[in-house]
């Protein structure tokens, strides 16, 4: 579970605050849409959910643990080994094959070999085969963003964390995008976070927590 306690944020000199007084429970398997207009404070709430900024004020708190209690072998273990990431951006390495993006999370770690099966598992579940062997630039921007939920999916993490994972497709690809990532939290159990701007996305997940300036309207529980 994550808890997210009376978290603020605030950015600049003299301080902005664009997070105030947000208040979250996200069970494991629950899948979470944050929701509301440019400027809001979305993504800022996603990267500090996902241990990439911390809040200026407040608690975040994973199984128990608070994240601000975890030194920087703690985080790197959390991150590398229970949280996924999708950005917007795809961030493929471009003189990387499609198959070697998805296994550079295990590269770092020198298990490439083990989850060599996985990545191919992955490659075909997505509708990407005969492409393993392609450059990022050799493909369309849906089958890039694809590779990139794969890439995030390599280690099975307890937790996926998508910022606009739609925001530079088409329709069809954003909703092939939102399909993998639902068939992702019934099937395998990941906890899904997904920040949308997207109305008809942000609609699809379980429960849906909507921002207005920085302040959360939805109701907080799971």
């Amino acid at each position: 579970m994550i808890e997210v306690l009376n978290v603020c944020k605030d950015f600049g000199h003299p301080p902005t605050r664009v997070l105030s007084g947000i208040n979250l429970r996200i069970a494991d398997g629950d899948f979470v849409s944050i929701h509301g207009r440019s400027g809001s404070g979305k993504s800022t709430l996603l990267y500090i959910l996902s241990t990439l900024d911390h809040p200026t004020q407040g608690e975040v708190v994973f199984d128990g643990k608070k994240v601000k209690d975890m030194n920087v072998r703690d985080l790197d273990c959390l991150r590398n080994t229970q949280i996924g990431f999708i950005f917007q951006f795809h961030y493929l390495l471009p003189e990387l094959t499609a198959i070697e993006n998805v296994l550079l999370p295990p590269r770092k770690s020198g298990q490439q070999e083990k989850f060599r099966h996985r990545a191919y598992e992955l490659i075909t579940q997505f509708g990407l085969s005969g492409h393993e062997h392609k450059f990022p630039g050799q493909l369309s921007g849906g089958q890039q963003q694809r590779v990139a939920i794969a890439r995030a999916l390599i280690m099975r993490p307890k937790y996926l964390f998508a910022d606009e994972p739609t925001g530079n497709l088409d329709y069809q690809n954003g909703l092939m995008v939102l399909d993998i990532l639902k068939e992702v939290n019934t099937t395998q159990g990941a906890t899904v976070v997904l920040v949308t701007h997207e109305r008809d996305f942000s609609s699809m997940a379980k429960r849906e927590v909507i921002l207005k300036d920085g302040c959360q309207t939805s109701f907080p529980g799971p």
